[in-house]
C-alpha cells in the first residue's frame, strides 16, 4: 500500500509539473503574440505600404523619362514617325514653287529675303535611296519675332522643312531688326 501512496504521490507531483509547464508554454505563445507578431505584422503592414509608394515613385518616373525622351527628339529635330507620315516630300518638278513658297511665307511675316540659294547635297556613291537631301541658304533681315512666325509657318507647311542652321547678328543701324542667316533642309524625290 505505501508503494501505493507513494506512486500516487509522484503522480501528483507529475501534474504539478504538467500543469506548470502548460502554464510557462501559455505564458510564452501570449507574450509571443502579443508583443513580437504584433510588432512583426506592424513591419509588414508599413513594408505593403512602401512598395506602393516605389511602385507609384517608379511608374512617375518612368513617365517623366518618356518625356525627356520626346523633348530630346524634338530638340535634334528627330520627330516622332507620326508627324513625319503627315509631311510630303517634294519632287524636282515643285523646287520653283517651294522657293515661291518661302518667298511668300516670309514677305507674309515681314521679313526681307536679301539672298535664297538652293544647295543639293552630295550623296555617298553606295547610297542607294531615291530622296535627295537639298539645303536652301537665306539670308534674312527681320525682327525676332516675325522670324518666329516665319519658322513655325514652315514647320506647318506640308512639305517636310527643317532648320538646320540658324545665326543672327545684331545690325548696329537698326536695333529692331536683325540679320538672320538660315539653312532649312528638305529632300527632293528624284
Amino acid at each position: 500500500m505505501i508503494k501505493l501512496l507513494n506512486k500516487l504521490e509522484k503522480l501528483e507531483l507529475d501534474k504539478k509539473k504538467i500543469s506548470s509547464i502548460i502554464l510557462v508554454c501559455l505564458i510564452l505563445i501570449y507574450m509571443d503574440l502579443s508583443f513580437l507578431m504584433r510588432r512583426q505584422i506592424q513591419g509588414i503592414k508599413i513594408l505593403g505600404s512602401n512598395i506602393i509608394k516605389l511602385k507609384k515613385d517608379t511608374d512617375a518616373l518612368t513617365r517623366e523619362l518618356a518625356e525627356i525622351e520626346d523633348l530630346k527628339r524634338k530638340q535634334t529635330g528627330i520627330e516622332p514617325v507620326g508627324f513625319l507620315k503627315n509631311k510630303k516630300i517634294l519632287s524636282e518638278e515643285q523646287m520653283p514653287s517651294f522657293l515661291g513658297y518661302l518667298s511668300e511665307t516670309a514677305n507674309k511675316n515681314n521679313i526681307k529675303i536679301t539672298q535664297i540659294k538652293p544647295i543639293k547635297e552630295q550623296k555617298a556613291s553606295k547610297d542607294v535611296s531615291k530622296f535627295t537631301p537639298l539645303v536652301v541658304a537665306l539670308d534674312l533681315f527681320c525682327g525676332y519675332h516675325h522670324l518666329g512666325s516665319f519658322i513655325n509657318d514652315l514647320e506647318n507647311a506640308e512639305s517636310f522643312i527643317a532648320v538646320q542652321e540658324m545665326s543672327i547678328t545684331p545690325n548696329p543701324k537698326d536695333y529692331f531688326h536683325q540679320e538672320v542667316r538660315l539653312m532649312l533642309k528638305t529632300y527632293v524625290e528624284k
